[in-house]
């Protein structure tokens, strides 16, 4: 069966590795973030690091198909590399929020698993969108499907060469008031604002040519 293209597929090597780098830089802020406030990280952050592990694995696997090398992450020691050495408070500062980010890691396995054994009424969705012309319904190529919630980070992916996209919604978007956005090269952007479940979701989006 032909694997569907992936949303970095037209991008060149450059442009991923670059996206690479910026992905981790959200991580790393991120992490600072969820060790900043304690046992009780915020939904919206430990869905954001979730989003940006994910964004991350995606272009390591997307490199790795084009034989190209995955830059290391830098290390957190660069930041003080140049500086003096670290004073006891620094050490210390720095061992609390090592504690903080195995902390975060064990609540997010701990939510996933809750999530699972708490959400059999909304099993995950996977949303599968067909985008066309509006003059000869042909499906295009590379058109981006985007669906935004509040609270959550963005969902997005790219159509394939018959104008296909899908994209999986968990319990944290489904049901949820949102908006769906549709951009193609030449193309009107499609816009509208949207319940995000299997009902109310459009099976077929037709765009106009500029």
């Amino acid at each position: 069966m032909k694997t569907s293209p992936s949303r970095y597929t037209h991008l060149d090597d450059g442009t991923v590795q670059a996206l690479l780098t910026t992905h981790r830089e959200n991580l790393a802020e991120l992490m600072q973030q969820a060790a900043k406030t304690g046992i009780q990280v915020p939904m919206n952050i430990a869905s954001e690091i979730r989003q940006e592990e994910h964004n991350i694995a995606a272009i390591q696997a997307e490199l790795a198909q084009r034989k190209q090398q995955v830059p290391a992450a830098k290390r957190l020691t660069t930041a003080i590399k140049e500086g003096p050495s670290p004073s006891w408070s620094q050490i210390i500062a720095a061992l609390i929020t090592a504690g903080a980010l195995i902390l975060v890691t064990w609540i997010g396995i701990r939510q996933t698993g809750t999530e699972t054994l708490t959400s059999t009424n909304k099993p995950p969705f996977v949303y599968r969108v067909h985008v066309q012309t509006q003059d000869t319904a042909q499906g295009l190529t590379n058109a981006h499907v985007i669906l935004e919630t509040t609270g959550q980070a963005p969902l997005d992916e790219y159509t394939d060469s018959n104008g296909f996209a899908s994209i999986q919604l968990n319990e944290q978007y489904l049901g949820k008031p949102g908006r769906i956005t549709v951009d193609a090269p030449g193309y009107s952007s499609f816009h509208q604002n949207i319940d995000l479940n299997a009902e109310a979701l459009p099976d077929r989006v037709l765009l106009r040519t500029k």
